[in-house]
């Protein structure tokens, strides 16, 4: 039977395990070493219908994907966690990523509620770009190496669509 393993980013820079293992009654989900036992129903706008040990509940579930890694951003009765996916395979990058070298978009419609550079500003891989707000959950694009702000292409306050470029990046000293 298949798993899978995420990790959750915690508050005290801990990541936590996560285990995900597909049963004949939904999944069976280890979160710290605590199991819990869920049926899901997945709805086309990233809602989520769920029984948690055998207790109703929504939730929103975002797929995305940032400096090469697999995020869920998962919203559960008012809170949310960022699951990074591991996998033992290295996925191989589609066309449109390749020719989108430099350029940071968005992974789905929201709000810029911050825009954190500005054209000039050296960052580090991992740092913080733009923030947006989607379905109630605020979405953090990161740099994915470090590099130079060659453009920024939002505003606080604009709707974004999926796929709008936000922020290009330039190598440091070099071309984006």
């Amino acid at each position: 039977m298949a798993e899978f393993r995420y990790t959750i980013d915690s508050t005290d820079g801990e990541p936590i395990p996560v285990r995900v293992e597909p049963n004949d009654s939904g999944y069976r989900i280890e979160v710290n070493g605590r199991a819990y036992q869920i049926t899901a129903q997945l709805l086309s706008d990233g809602q989520l219908n769920l029984v948690v040990d055998g207790q109703q509940a929504q939730g929103y579930v975002v797929a995305t994907r940032q400096a090469d890694q697999d995020l869920r951003l998962v919203w559960l009765g008012g809170q949310s966690w960022s699951l990074l996916r591991h996998e033992g395979r290295q996925r191989r990058r589609d066309k449109r990523l390749a020719a989108a070298e430099g350029a940071l978009t968005a992974a789905m419609p929201g709000q810029v509620r911050a825009v954190l550079v500005t054209v000039g500003d050296q960052v580090a891989a991992g740092a913080p770009l733009v923030i947006l707000e989607a379905m109630k959950m605020e979405l953090r694009v990161t740099a994915p190496k470090a590099g130079v702000v060659a453009k920024v292409h939002c505003a606080v306050d604009e709707v974004v669509k999926r796929g709008q470029r936000l922020v290009e990046l330039a190598a440091p000293g070099g071309e984006p």
